[in-house]
């Protein structure tokens, strides 16, 4: 953009001014403290600057920038998460401020077309074992069955990942896929992640996420409590060879 270059100021004596050009002036730097505190959270859950500016319905470029502001003052570093057990970090996004003269460097990793693929959100809670299977008798046979309640949310968990795959253009893989989860459960019960696995696994292959779920490659990233609004978060990833 071209600046005026008219003076906006002519006093005896003083040297010419020129009118002053404020860069970005219709971007909204104002944050509230929570909502700085937030975002230090979601930089560190490994969210995209995408996913960060839906959360607070914003333009991705404030968020950009708060990210600059936080590199500079050393709050938030490198993203990054384990590609598995034992194994070494994968880089997410690169946040660097080598000295007070150079810039902000900002590199955003494992990107699909610029932008990551965002996650799958399945609000609520699973089921636990207790409550996921009841024992029936089919002919002779005695098994266990998924309960009512697991079969509405089997069912549900189906409906939301086959609206997810068809929003972000997912195409069903036919070899391995990790498949990252974080869970956010309702109060501080203790509880085992890997309760339900075998069943949401289930549930992704009948929603062709992938066409079997012997390639799902699962990885539990973290697990918090969120009392006011209880889910399960999952990213994808296909594995390349």
């Amino acid at each position: 953009m071209a600046i005026n270059r008219e003076p906006v100021l002519d006093v005896p004596g003083a040297k010419r001014r020129q009118k002053i050009y404020i860069a970005c002036e219709e971007v909204n730097m104002i944050w509230s403290e929570n909502e700085v505190s937030d975002f230090q959270k979601l930089w560190k859950e490994g969210r995209s600057i995408q996913q960060i500016a839906a959360h607070f319905k914003r333009d991705p470029d404030e968020i950009g920038l708060l990210v600059i502001d936080q590199a500079r003052k050393g709050h938030i570093k490198t993203q990054s998460e384990p590609t598995g057990k034992g194994q070494s970090h994968k880089v997410i996004a690169t946040v660097e401020k080598v000295k007070k003269e150079t810039p902000t460097v900002i590199s955003i990793h494992g990107t699909k077309g610029g932008l990551r693929v965002e996650r799958l959100i399945l609000h609520g809670k699973a089921p636990s074992v207790n409550h996921m299977y009841r024992n029936a008798r089919v002919g002779r046979r005695q098994m266990k069955v998924l309960s009512p309640e697991a079969r509405k949310w089997y069912d549900d968990t189906v409906i939301q990942a086959n609206v997810w795959r068809n929003k972000n253009k997912w195409s069903t893989a036919t070899g391995k896929v990790v498949v990252r989860l974080w869970f956010y459960f309702p109060d501080r019960r203790k509880r085992d992640t890997h309760n339900a696995l075998k069943a949401l696994l289930d549930a992704l292959e009948d929603a062709c996420i992938y066409q079997n779920d012997q390639y799902a490659l699962p990885q539990v990233m973290d697990f918090e409590v969120d009392r006011k609004n209880p889910r399960i978060e999952i990213e994808f990833e296909h594995v390349a060879g």
